[in-house]
């Protein structure tokens, strides 16, 4: 099953909407041969010791777990997604504070 982009972006928005906090931002950045989508919330994001976890399907981080609409799939359909595009997932906690999750993909040449 190949799954497509559009899911990407709207499972990390999802995500910051529903574990993080406002103000919501989204920036996107083309470097060399690559671009980088960065989706930045004012929350405490995902502890560094859990990340790894959270990318596994079915996996409910929140303490209100079953009560948020949620599946536990978001994070891991956006690593499948990230995988099958030669790509990479980090999670961050920028130096100004909240939670970050960048995706970077490698260009596509026309």
């Amino acid at each position: 099953m190949r799954v497509g982009r559009r899911p990407l972006l709207s499972n990390l928005l999802q995500n910051a909407r529903r574990y993080g906090a406002a103000p919501f931002a989204v920036a996107l950045e083309v470097a060399g041969q690559q671009v980088t989508l960065r989706v930045h919330d004012s929350g405490s994001g995902i502890p560094p010791a859990l990340q790894q976890a959270a990318l596994a399907p079915f996996e409910r981080l929140a303490a209100h777990r079953g009560t948020d609409g949620g599946s536990g799939l978001g994070l891991a359909i956006v690593s499948r997604i990230v995988k099958q595009h030669a790509g990479q997932l980090q999670f961050a906690h920028p130096p100004q504070g909240g939670f970050e999750v960048r995706v970077t993909l490698p260009l596509l040449s026309l």
